[in-house]
């Protein structure tokens, strides 16, 4: 029999909540590796069926374009379809089903571009598939080779991707309340360019789009095949979220030139993963306010950042409602997270080292990050049609820890959310002169 390194389930185990208890202080979890796999999980004898789309948050399929003005990050949570695995063999197959419907950029007037006929077309095209017939274990425990045929907008590719596949212990199910049935989990990346797919980058898209995207696949499955599938429609104008401008904040007592963000949605981009080994969880704003200042005779800088807190998505509007909730960040009584630098230091042509203030949930620490700088030339905003001005574009990776702002993650979510979480800020300010 088949075994995998005990650390992460025990870890798991401990974390998931038990009713016959009472309720303790929450204890920080790190999250192993999602290839990470349990000792004593019985490999499952013979082929077995597993079924995608049980719930929302077990379903997790996000595809970016990155160019230098602009982020595009989407997502769907909802998935259909079947997976046939026989782990003792090391041969499967699958049938991945999304609704187009269900795609998110975090942008209504972008999701209706996205839907229309020059791009997937989602009236003709209801859904994007992957079929495979052959999946071989390439290396134990859990390292598969997955061979099939991807289709978009009526277009179909030979695809080839390598992923991870395990089964989840029944313990680990019962203890987290998975639900019914036998559980496994896959993940898996690749790339596709979109104009092999009967799209066109051409006008602002130049500008705003690139040809290849990156898609990643993060899937629960279980044998228990669900009663009726999760519905995927467009949404009506009264389905979308209100809109939330950011709050007005003023460039005074910064230096040299002044740079603005927020002036559109589209050149903001702020991410905030937190991954363990039973959820991926990413939540996203594309809406921001502030000022940069810079002076590049002396090379000072400094930067006031602003971001609405109800403006967070998950993807997944229950978690959400959680998220801006009492018990997590209470948008409610604290409705902003801000950031302002004391100190700038530029340590190379593109790369400074921001000193600085952030505060959330009412609580303010003091924060450095290492910063990527990049021109935006007039030309390609026009090009995108988005002013006529220049701007400087940033990326700034860093991390924060919940506990650190007096935020405790609830018990029945230990195991699903990390107290550290990893944070991706890639933003343009544009020239105010």
């Amino acid at each position: 029999m088949r075994t995998f390194a005990v650390l992460p389930i025990l870890t798991l185990l401990l974390g998931c909540p038990d009713s016959s208890k009472p309720p303790a202080p929450p204890p920080v979890v790190v999250a192993p590796s999602p290839a990470a796999g349990a000792q004593g999980a019985a490999v499952p004898k013979g082929p077995m069926t597993y079924y995608f789309g049980a719930s929302e948050a077990k379903s997790n399929v996000t595809f970016t374009s990155k160019t230098a003005i602009t982020n595009i990050m989407g997502t769907t949570n909802i998935v259909q379809g079947s997976a046939t695995i026989d782990f003792e063999a090391g041969t499967g197959s699958c049938h991945l089903i999304v609704p187009v419907a269900s795609l998110r950029s975090g942008m209504a007037d972008r999701d209706n571009a996205m839907w229309n006929p020059n791009w997937l077309n989602e009236e003709k095209h209801k859904t994007i598939e992957f079929k495979s017939e052959k999946a071989v274990l390439l290396e134990r425990p859990n390292k598969w080779q997955i061979t099939g045929k991807f289709t978009l907008k009526g277009v179909t590719k030979d695809v080839t991707v390598d992923a991870t596949v395990l089964p989840i212990p029944e313990a680990l199910t019962r203890k987290c309340h998975f639900g019914d049935g036998a559980w496994a989990r896959m993940k898996t990346g690749f790339r596709i360019k979109v104009t092999d797919f009967d799209m066109k980058i051409e006008g602002t898209n130049k500008a705003v789009m690139q040809d290849e995207w990156p898609i990643e696949i993060d899937l629960y499955a279980t044998t228990t095949k669900p009663e009726k599938d999760l519905v995927a429609k467009r949404p009506s104008d009264e389905d979308l979220p209100k809109v939330v401008r950011p709050r007005t904040l003023k460039p005074d007592g910064l230096p040299g030139k002044i740079y603005q963000f927020g002036k559109k949605t589209q050149l903001s981009s702020i991410s905030a993963r937190s991954e363990t080994a039973l959820e991926t969880i990413t939540t996203t704003t594309s809406t921001l306010g502030g000022y940069l200042g810079l002076d590049e005779a002396s090379g000072a800088a400094a930067v006031r950042l602003t971001v609405p807190v109800k403006t967070l998505r998950t993807g997944i509007d229950a978690r959400d409602e959680v998220l801006l909730g009492e018990a997590w960040l209470d948008a409610a009584k604290f409705p902003h997270i801000d950031f302002e630098s004391t100190k700038a230091t530029k340590k190379g042509p593109d790369t400074w080292t921001v000193e600085g203030n952030f505060t959330m949930h009412g609580v303010t620490k003091p924060l450095t990050v290492e910063a990527k700088m990049r021109a935006i030339p007039l030309e390609l905003v026009e090009q995108a049609k988005w002013g006529d001005k220049p701007g400087l574009g940033f990326t700034a990776p860093f991390k924060l820890k919940f506990s650190d702002f007096g935020i405790r993650i609830p018990e029945i979510a230990i195991a699903k959310v990390t107290d550290e979480l990893t944070l991706n800020v890639d933003v343009v300010a544009l020239a105010t002169q």
